[in-house]
């Protein structure tokens, strides 16, 4: 894969998800992935990441007050759509920080919640969802007028140059990275979680163990990764259950 890497390609089924994800990073290949990798590439570095904990604190305490106020009035909850939403709100608030209020202030009237609501993955669907371009169009060409930039990943890629050549990404290019960061962001993570709490379920000697850790570190704050690096049995669970 290192020496011999052009000739491996990502094969006949990456042809669908074409249709959704267009020429993004996940489905590119060639000398355009590894332009568009080198561009995107430190938008994802440790310090950049790191930043972001706030919003994925913040979302997973609002997602802990709701299931607060399902059990006072016992009321059951559905995981897999209360994942799906929770990692859809932080991809969002990280690819657009405060812009993200001009689509809509409540999340479940965004336009982007049908990649929650909607489960099939067909012509149809890519079509749909490629229709949610427009919103991330108004606010690229907002920011490219506006004098105050923002921190987040659509400013980091706006911003992006090809240490070449100097030029940024077309206007298309940018839009299926947004996209591509949307679905890859959002569906992997939420299918991680969702099968970590399922595993936790029937393994409750394991899941004891996990909350013993927790407790033991003491309230996360911020949640920076300091803090995370104290939690090795959590992320080997995590890491089981990807497995």
């Amino acid at each position: 894969l290192v020496t011999n890497h052009r000739n491996y390609t990502k094969g006949f089924g990456i042809e669908r998800v074409k249709l959704l994800l267009g020429k993004g990073i996940m489905t590119s290949e060639g000398a355009f992935w590894r332009r568009q990798r080198r561009m995107m590439q430190p938008a994802f570095h440790r310090k950049v990441i790191e930043k972001f904990a706030g919003i994925i604190r913040g979302a997973s305490e609002r997602t802990l007050a709701e299931w607060d106020s399902a059990a006072d009035q016992r009321r059951p909850i559905n995981l897999t759509v209360a994942m799906s939403e929770l990692t859809l709100n932080v991809i969002l608030q990280s690819i657009f920080s405060e812009d993200l209020d001009q689509l809509v202030s409540d999340l479940q009237d965004n336009p982007f919640m049908v990649v929650t609501r909607e489960s099939r993955r067909d012509p149809r669907f890519a079509y749909e969802f490629r229709q949610l371009g427009r919103h991330v169009r108004e606010i690229m060409h907002a920011r490219r007028d506006s004098e105050s930039p923002r921190f987040d990943f659509m400013q980091m890629l706006l911003e992006a140059r090809d240490p070449d050549t100097g030029e940024g990404m077309s206007e298309r290019e940018l839009l299926d990275e947004v996209l591509t960061l949307v679905v890859a962001g959002h569906e992997t993570t939420a299918s991680a979680l969702n099968w970590t709490w399922l595993l936790l379920a029937r393994h409750p000697e394991v899941a004891a163990r996990v909350h013993a850790e927790n407790d033991a570190v003491g309230d996360l704050g911020e949640a920076r990764f300091a803090d995370i690096e104290k939690l090795p049995l959590t992320l080997r669970v995590l890491k089981e259950s990807m497995r």
